[in-house]
Formats: structure tokens, C-alpha cells, sequence
């Protein structure tokens, strides 16, 4: 019995659940809402620092030290040139990219995750040791272990600007209103 209320408590939450409660930035729902309609030509001109950045960050393998220690160097290098910082480059990179992660707290041994009827939680209900899910930096209660998600909407979106990835992508449109066919089909076939 207690494992249908959980279901159902998690079938609620789906009911309940809008852009604004998804973990996604307001950046990302507003992005989400308001489509671009062309992306950066990243190949003119007066992007060349922008494509530097771009290059120097995707090098450092998104390390924060190496992102770093690579801007300061290359500035202390070059008179006037002024690069983003590592916070400045990974909004862009979600904005060019549609690929911004919704961070959720879990259990350190990936019984569960915080989320639905479990995100008031404040220990694993799964775990023997009952493992707390928070851990003291300071006075800040940090998540012991997180996991992103990365929506697929944000991401379709952006691939739609390009003329190439459109047509590349036509085909899965046309199977994906055909299954809704089909499943729309065998709903009034039951109801």
C-alpha cells in the first residue's frame, strides 16, 4: 500500500509540474519560450575573442583552474583584450548550445533522488545507514551528491536554427507525429 501512495504522490507532482518548478534557470525558461531565430556568426570578425574563449574553454575541458589560469595569462599577455570569465562562458555556452543542466540532490550511494515525494527529505529512506544528504561547508549545508539532467527542449530548439540540423532532423518529426498518431488512435480506441 505504501508503495501505490508513493506512486501516486509522484503522479501528482507530474500534474503539478510547470517550466517555472522545473530547476531550469529563468534564463533557459525564458530562452524556452522566446526562441532565437538565428544563431551567432561566430566566424565574423568582431566574434574573434568570443571564438577565442569559446576555444580556450572547450581546451580546458571545462576546468575552472585551467579556465583560470589560461584567461589571466592570455589578458596579462595581450594589451586590451578582455575575456570572459568561466560563469560568463558557461551562460554563453547555454544560450548558444541550449545544454544548461538542472542539478538534483541525491543519495551518495544513488539509492534515490530528491525529487517529487522525496525532495523534503533529509536522509535516503533506502539506504540501511539512513544517509544524510547534506554536509556542512562552513555554516552551508552542501548536497552530498548531485546529478544533472539535461532537457531536451533547449536543445531541439537550438538545433532547429541551423538549415542543416532542420533537415537532418524532418524525418524524426514525421515519425514522432506519426506515434502520436497511433497512440491518440489507441486512446479513443479504449476511452
Amino acid at each position: 500500500m505504501y508503495e501505490l501512495r508513493e506512486q501516486q504522490a509522484f503522479i501528482e507532482a507530474l500534474k503539478m509540474a510547470t517550466l517555472d518548478k522545473s530547476g531550469m534557470s529563468k534564463e533557459a525558461v525564458a530562452r524556452l519560450r522566446n526562441p532565437r531565430r538565428h544563431l551567432p556568426d561566430l566566424s565574423a570578425p568582431e566574434n574573434r575573442t568570443l571564438r577565442y574563449s569559446l576555444r580556450m574553454w572547450l581546451a580546458n575541458g571545462h576546468s575552472e583552474k585551467s579556465y583560470h589560469e589560461n584567461r589571466f595569462a592570455a589578458m596579462e599577455n595581450t594589451d586590451g583584450l578582455d575575456l570572459p570569465t568561466l560563469d560568463a562562458m558557461e551562460d554563453l555556452v547555454a544560450e548558444l548550445t541550449g545544454v544548461e543542466p538542472i542539478k538534483t540532490d541525491m543519495c551518495v550511494n544513488s539509492c534515490c533522488a530528491y525529487t517529487g515525494p522525496y525532495a523534503p527529505l533529509d536522509r535516503c529512506p533506502f539506504c540501511v545507514e539512513q544517509e544524510p544528504r547534506y554536509r556542512l561547508e562552513g555554516k552551508k549545508s552542501v548536497a552530498r551528491r548531485t546529478y544533472d539532467t539535461l532537457p531536451f527542449g533547449p536543445q531541439a530548439q537550438t538545433l532547429y536554427l541551423s538549415r542543416e540540423n532542420a533537415a537532418l532532423m524532418a524525418p524524426l518529426r514525421a515519425q514522432s507525429l506519426r506515434l502520436l498518431d497511433i497512440h491518440l488512435g489507441h486512446l479513443r480506441a479504449w476511452g
